[in-house]
């Protein structure tokens, strides 16, 4: 297989090729992996906020699940003060 870099760039150059190549390759390695770590700081947040909803409304069902047993000691005490 033929080598894309021409006798011209090689090692007569001057030019440092694997500093190049390595500067390209970590270049498109940290667009991605920006892209990576923006996604997953997304996916933690969606994550989190379905979290806290769904405590909210365990919160709230139990609060619902406990109203009619505060109404009935409300009702107990309004009779108990009752002359």
């Amino acid at each position: 297989m033929a080598s894309p870099i021409t006798p011209g760039t090689g090692l007569g150059s001057g030019l440092d090729i694997n500093s190049i190549v390595t500067a390209l390759v970590n270049s498109d390695k940290s667009a991605k992996q920006n892209q990576i770590t923006t996604q997953t700081t997304l996916n933690t947040s969606k994550i989190s906020g379905v979290g806290s909803l769904k405590s909210a409304l365990a919160a709230y069902q139990a609060a619902m699940a406990a109203q009619p047993l505060r109404l009935r000691v409300l009702r107990q005490l309004r009779r108990l003060r009752r002359p």
